[in-house]
This record gives structure tokens, C-alpha cells and sequence, in this order.
């Protein structure tokens, strides 16, 4: 009597422990209610956690989850991958036994199991990747202009062949050129003393500011006729010489 009467003081004081750390950490215990058991298993709570009880003498590799992109787990992960906090730090050797999202799935707040580009919503030409680049290709950028090695933050980033532009889609490289005014479209003909650029200057020359001494290799958005050189722009857009500059704009000679 007396071994049983410390055994169960042993069970309380490890509870009131974990419960102590756990709301010190922000923990909340699990429960059963948000707990995905395989088809004709029960759900238990001990020490804070949930546990799938499996029916005497079946399989384990043989258990099928209710939900979808779910896979039981008789080694759970504390700590599961969940959309907006895809590889989490803290993780313990082993969890009780329950259904979890698959490799490659996230847990949403609908309690689903979804791929990262339905986390981030990524658009067309997207894939999700939880190691992205600093220097991906864009638009006038084809090459990386620097090594990167480090890896970014979790997001949608370009398929390879594909390129982001300056509003943030990922394009081909032929669609990167492709001028987007419908008189360009048709000849690429360019208005007076422009020419047509697939990576149109970052730093042009403008009527009244002092010319660039060097410019950036970065292209100043999409594909467009821009001045020819030796021309300014001026007030009203258009491409003229230093002489014929408005004085308006002349702010120095």
C-alpha cells in the first residue's frame, strides 16, 4: 500500500511539474478534441498529451488516418510543421503515437494538412521552398550578379525557367521582353530618339539633374523604350538633347 501511495505522489508531482513548465513556456496541453486518431482507434489525454490507443493486436504500419495527407505516427513530432512556422527548433526525441500531417504537408488553422503553396497562396509559376534566395533571377537579371549560400525566409519563389518582374509574377524570359505598349508590340518601334530595351536603365538621364556617375547593373522594371544616349528626358517625357532641355527643367548648366 505504502509503494502504490508513493507511486501515485511520484504521477502527481510529475504533472503539476509539467504543468508548471508548460504554462511558463505559453504551452498549452493537447486535448482530444484537436487530436487526429487512425479509423477505429480512441484518443487518451496523459501528462498533457494526447495519445491514439490502437485496438488489441493490430498493425501500426497498417492504421489509416480520417484525413487526408495525414500518416500515423507511432513517433509523433512535438513540435509538427505548421503553416507560418514551417521548421520549428524545438523537438523532442519522441511523441505519442497519433495521426500527423505527412512529409511535405503543413498544419493550416482548419486543422488540415496542405501543401506550402496553399500556406502562402503562391501564384501561378510558384513553388513553396523553406530555403529561399537572395539573389533568385529576375527580369533583366538572369545570372546572379553574387553568390548566395545562406538560406532566406520560407516563401513562393519562381519555378526554374521562370523570372519575376517588377509586379511580382513569375514570367519566361521571352514574356520578360515583350514590350507592353501596343504600338511596340506590333514593330518595337520606339518614339524619337528612344530605342527599345529588354533591361531599361535603373539611372536614365533626366532634363535638369546631373548625369549618373555609375549606375547599377539592376534593370528599372520591365522592357520599354527608353532614350537613346546622349538624350535626356524631359518635363513631358519625351527624349531631346542637353540643348533643348526646357529651361524649366535646367536646374545647372
Amino acid at each position: 500500500f505504502l509503494r502504490q501511495k508513493m507511486n501515485l505522489l511520484m504521477i502527481l508531482t510529475i504533472a503539476v511539474f509539467a504543468a508548471m513548465t508548460a504554462a511558463q513556456e505559453g504551452f498549452e496541453p493537447e486535448t482530444c478534441e484537436t487530436t487526429v486518431c487512425p479509423i477505429g482507434s480512441n484518443c487518451t489525454v496523459k501528462y498533457l498529451a494526447s495519445e491514439c490507443v490502437l485496438p488489441p493486436n493490430s498493425d501500426p504500419k497498417a492504421q489509416r488516418c480520417p484525413k487526408s495527407n495525414y500518416i500515423f505516427k507511432m513517433c509523433s513530432k512535438e513540435y509538427p510543421p505548421k503553416c507560418g512556422d514551417y521548421t520549428p527548433t524545438f523537438e523532442k526525441i519522441c511523441g505519442a503515437q497519433k495521426c500527423q500531417c505527412d512529409d511535405g504537408f503543413y498544419l493550416n488553422d482548419a486543422g488540415d494538412c496542405v501543401t506550402g503553396e496553399e500556406c502562402e497562396g503562391c501564384k501561378k509559376n510558384q513553388i513553396f521552398t523553406t530555403c529561399s534566395s537572395a539573389c533568385a533571377p529576375k527580369c533583366g537579371e538572369y545570372l546572379p550578379i553574387r553568390l548566395c549560400r545562406e538560406c532566406g525566409p520560407p516563401k513562393c519563389v519562381c519555378k526554374v525557367g521562370f523570372y519575376e518582374n517588377s509586379n511580382g509574377d513569375c514570367v519566361t524570359r521571352e514574356e520578360c521582353e515583350k514590350p507592353r505598349d501596343p504600338i511596340t508590340v506590333k514593330r518595337r518601334q520606339c518614339p524619337k530618339n528612344q530605342k527599345y530595351s529588354g533591361c531599361p536603365s535603373s539611372c536614365p538621364a533626366i532634363c535638369g539633374l546631373p548625369e549618373p556617375i555609375s549606375c547599377t547593373r539592376d534593370c528599372g522594371g520591365d522592357a520599354k523604350c527608353e532614350c537613346k544616349e546622349g538624350f535626356f528626358y524631359d518635363s513631358n517625357g519625351d527624349c531631346v538633347t542637353k540643348q533643348e532641355c526646357n529651361k524649366s527643367d535646367i536646374m545647372w548648366a
